[in-house]
């Protein structure tokens, strides 16, 4: 497929060919890559891991890491309730408040498995 020069219309190419986190996340982990560099929307370039936060949590548990856990899934929560009900606001708000969401979610489930587990 051509690439198309969306520049005399008011697009720049970086825009269009530029992935969403998702996109790239997603891209990464089916590609078996441990870790992928992912550009914000500001320029800014970090490396991330394809690690879910469900097997981040899971990790943390098994390996008896109680208190960064409990750091994690407090975090996860602060961020989601600061989010959550967010209608209108900076770009992306409602993408953050969905991978807030799944992110404290996932937390979530990871312990109430282990606890229901254990019984």
């Amino acid at each position: 497929m051509a690439k198309h020069d969306y520049n005399n219309i008011g697009f720049k190419n970086k825009d269009i060919d530029r992935l969403s986190f998702r996109d790239a996340f997603s891209s990464a982990r089916k590609s078996g890559k441990k870790t992928f560099d992912w550009t914000d929307k500001k320029g800014k370039t970090n490396t991330y891991t394809t690690q879910t936060a469900e097997e981040r949590a899971q990790y943390l548990l098994n390996t008896k890491q109680y208190k960064k856990f409990d750091s994690e899934k407090t975090k996860a929560g602060g961020n989601y309730f600061k989010a959550h009900g967010v209608e209108r606001g900076p770009a992306g708000s409602k993408s953050l408040q969905k991978s807030t969401n799944e992110i404290y979610r996932s937390y979530q489930n990871v312990l109430f498995n282990a606890i229901r587990n254990k019984q």
